[in-house]
């Protein structure tokens, strides 16, 4: 929320109501992806962005990671991303 809200006075009222402390809301970077949103492609979307990640130092199997990744590529670029959630044209 806080890196799409930057300086809105949007939550000024409810930071002011639980005592926070009148200080700038500035954010110098945000991430913003979640790939939980499409759960059909959540696998996909996750290697896609996070599969050439560390885990405990070590790379995960990069065999299964890249054909993820692979079709989550396939998947954005077909007309099925680009429809609505009532599978109508988006």
């Amino acid at each position: 929320m806080m890196g799409a809200s930057v300086g809105s006075p949007l939550f000024d009222s409810y930071l002011r109501e639980l005592g926070a402390a009148e200080a700038s809301d500035a954010v110098f970077a945000s991430a913003v992806f979640c790939p939980i949103i499409d759960l059909g492609n959540a696998d996909k979307a996750y290697e896609w962005m996070f599969g050439s990640a560390r885990l405990n130092g070590e790379l995960v199997d990069q065999t299964a990671s890249k054909q993820l990744t692979v079709q989550f590529a396939e998947y954005q670029a077909s007309p099925s991303a680009c429809m609505a959630w009532d599978g109508s044209a988006g």
